[in-house]
């Protein structure tokens, strides 16, 4: 039993490892446009394991803004991001649709999105908080070894 859990652990810390140094190796910036709501952007930008994510949503006459940051981690065609921090950059008020999400998903601390890197075409492919699928154009380096 202890060989089990010995084995296990090498294993888990094995890749956890592994896809910190990979995706230490980040070095791009992607703009996105949400394309279930178009008035939904996202700029951002990740070198060396560090990612800022600028959420952007214009409703009516009213904006919301969100800064979000954290570590990069990169396994095979996964993008695992540890959140440190969710900040307002504008006062939320709750009446939008992104204020919401980052409400609800504020408790998570991981997120897991597949990814596709097709020539200078980046798709990622998310299920939480909603199901959708984001393209944009992708210049840079997605990880250390994955590209």
């Amino acid at each position: 039993m202890k060989r089990i859990n010995l084995t296990l652990a090498t294993l888990i810390t094995t890749i956890t490892l592994y896809s910190f140094v990979n995706g230490s190796g980040c070095n791009y910036k992607v703009n996105i446009i949400d394309s279930v709501n178009p008035n939904h952007k996202i700029k951002m930008t990740c070198y060396r394991g560090d990612f800022v994510a600028l959420h952007t949503l214009k409703y009516g006459d009213n904006i919301a803004k969100w800064k979000v940051t954290g570590k990069q981690f990169n396994l095979s065609n996964q993008l695992i991001y540890f959140i440190e921090t969710r900040t307002p950059l504008i006062e939320p008020n709750y009446k939008n649709k992104l204020d919401d999400t980052i409400q609800m998903s504020k408790e998570h601390r991981l997120l897991f999105y597949a990814y596709k890197l097709d020539g200078d075409n980046l798709t990622i492919y998310e299920d939480f908080p909603e199901v959708k699928t984001l393209t944009t154009n992708f210049t840079g380096q997605m990880s250390q070894w994955n590209n």
